[in-house]
């Protein structure tokens, strides 16, 4: 008898998408009406702040481009939290524009992703001043990354 792991939807290079990413200026004359900061969070839930473009472009003007974030949601897990996320204070979602790209799936809407970040330096594992926040999954994977 032989067994058969496949499940679920094959992905190959075929068949994923390779969406060029967008400059912030052109999105007014693509048509786009909203932008999604967009971020995994740590239970593999997408989750996403919508902005208008108008509100998006005056965003991207300031020294550090992002949106107040709580620090809870990182630690959200259906209707509660996780055990020691605190439930107050808040995280700065820090916009990397070189991942803004056109929402296949949705017309109008444009997607980008960000850093959470603390709002001001603190003290690191390492003894040093950093904004980085630990838990935050895209500098997770780039610390992962940057050991392979």
């Amino acid at each position: 008898m032989s067994l058969n792991h496949i499940h679920g939807v094959q992905y190959t290079p075929s068949t994923v998408s390779n969406a060029a990413s967008i400059k912030a200026e052109d999105l007014e004359t693509l048509g786009i009406a909203y932008v999604r900061l967009t971020w995994m969070d740590l239970t593999s839930l997408v989750r996403y702040r919508a902005i208008p473009v108008s509100y998006f472009l005056k965003m991207l003007q300031s020294p550090r481009p992002g949106a107040a974030v709580g620090k809870c949601i990182l630690g959200m897990v259906n209707v509660g939290f996780a055990e020691d996320f605190s439930l107050m204070g808040e995280y700065l979602y820090v916009i990397d524009p070189t991942t803004l790209r056109l929402c296949p799936y949705e017309e109008g809407i444009a997607s980008v992703l960000g850093w959470f970040q603390e709002k001001a330096p603190v003290l690191g594992p390492d003894g040093h001043p950093t904004l980085e926040v630990e838990v935050c999954p895209r500098t997770t994977l780039h610390r992962v990354v940057e050991c392979v």
